[in-house]
């Protein structure tokens, strides 16, 4: 059978790849001094013939109020945008360690940073993590995808030019924990719970996101 993808439309006009003729990024770091560590960086980034995607699912279940947007999935446009973000750490040693980052890129039309096809126009991650003794590892992540639109393509007129549209898609979270215990040396088993509050968040437009997910591990290293 044919491959379906479930973000872009199938209909496409040109197999032109994704072509970045600049993508840059410039990062001050500082530390560490006393545990503390951080990190401020800017990016810019040219994308010609950026693919819209996000949509073909909520049309073929015709949750969609947008009649022009179909024609328009199926070509790419070209995007400018810059994005900046910063993080900063703190360790205690082994029995403490804290980390924290935020992104921001303004995502309007072709004016857009590629960061998924959600676009948020802010990221924010989150990371606790604490050793109670040595062979024993515990961390509590959090990410915040906000202020998240997806693009699509379509004229006002039939013969008219084309232009970017965004629609908008509410915030979404994640919550997760992870810990591992090492038996032996080079030998450790984990646990891992993703979306720990069981959020019923979608992605995009009737792209649910999995619920409570509950992974286990075994890790050897030699």
């Amino acid at each position: 059978g044919r491959d379906v993808s479930l973000y872009t439309s199938p209909l496409v006009l040109s197999g032109r790849p994704v072509y970045s003729p600049f993508d840059g990024k410039v990062k001050l770091g500082f530390g560490p001094f006393a545990g503390f560590r951080g990190e401020l960086w800017f990016g810019y980034r040219f994308a010609n013939h950026q693919r819209t995607g996000g949509l073909y699912p909520a049309m073929l279940n015709g949750s969609l109020p947008y009649a022009d947007f179909l024609q328009g999935m199926a070509d790419g446009y070209n995007s400018h945008g810059y994005s900046a973000g910063i993080r900063l750490a703190y360790n205690y040693g082994r029995y403490f360690s804290l980390s924290a980052g935020a992104t921001y890129q303004p995502q309007k039309g072709k004016n857009s940073y590629w960061n998924g096809w959600d676009l948020p126009k802010a990221t924010v991650d989150a990371s606790l993590g604490v050793n109670p003794w040595k062979p024993l590892h515990l961390r509590l992540d959090y990410n915040l995808r906000a202020c998240r639109s997806t693009a699509y393509m379509t004229q006002l007129q039939a013969d008219g030019p084309w232009s970017v549209r965004n629609v908008r898609l509410d915030n979404i979270s994640d919550l997760g924990f992870h810990a591992a215990y090492d038996i032996l040396p080079g030998l450790s088993v984990s646990l891992d719970l993703e979306n720990l509050l069981n959020r019923n968040d979608e992605l995009l437009p009737d792209l649910p996101m999995p619920g409570l997910t509950i992974l286990g591990g075994v890790c050897y290293r030699f």
